[in-house]
């Protein structure tokens, strides 16, 4: 649910109990301000709630402070999100030309992202509980190509391009999966 604070500021309250600022780019200062004042991890960008800027150079300020980051738009370079060492949460879809290094992330917990050769390090995400893959391919048609992620409780697949779950058992804590 979106909701505005009282200086016009927009809040995504999310499902599992924490808040998410919109980052307005003409109001980056006044966003970073509301997120140290509110100790405020979590932040989305997106262009459909404000933020209009064609970079995301305003993060390396916050590279050692935020926890979790949601971009849905991939036309951005997303080089400085690898800087976003404290992240427990990173929601990015392949922008086709940028890696993402989840060995960059060693308190990552949740994960939404698109699978391709630029996501690299997933087997290095030991502390992960929560993994959206879209279009997930291997070439044994099943998640027996993923590595034995330990914590992982919620796996879900978005048009994956698998005919079967083989290999899913090495997810010793796995709750639920989800092909969709």
């Amino acid at each position: 649910m979106v909701t505005e604070t009282i200086n016009g500021l927009k809040l995504l309250k999310g499902t599992e109990g924490y808040e998410s600022l919109f980052i307005d780019s003409s109001r980056i200062d006044d966003c970073v301000e509301y997120l140290h004042a509110n100790n405020l991890k979590h932040i989305s960008i997106n262009s459909f709630q404000g933020y209009k800027a064609k970079d995301l150079n305003f993060l390396a300020g916050l590279k050692n402070y935020l926890e979790g980051i949601s971009i849905p738009e991939n036309h951005y370079d997303f080089a400085i999100v690898n800087e976003l060492h404290k992240l427990k949460s990173l929601g990015i879809p392949d922008n086709k030309k940028d890696n993402i290094n989840l060995a960059s992330f060693p308190k990552l917990e949740r994960l939404a992202t698109d699978f391709s050769e630029r996501l690299i390090g997933l087997a290095k995400c030991s502390n992960l509980k929560s993994l959206t893959l879209s279009n997930y391919k291997s070439e044994t048609q099943n998640v027996s190509a993923l590595p034995p992620l330990n914590a992982l409780e919620d796996l879900f697949l978005i048009q994956p391009k698998i005919v079967s779950l083989k290999g899913v058992e090495i997810f010793k804590s796995l709750k639920k999966v989800k092909p969709v």
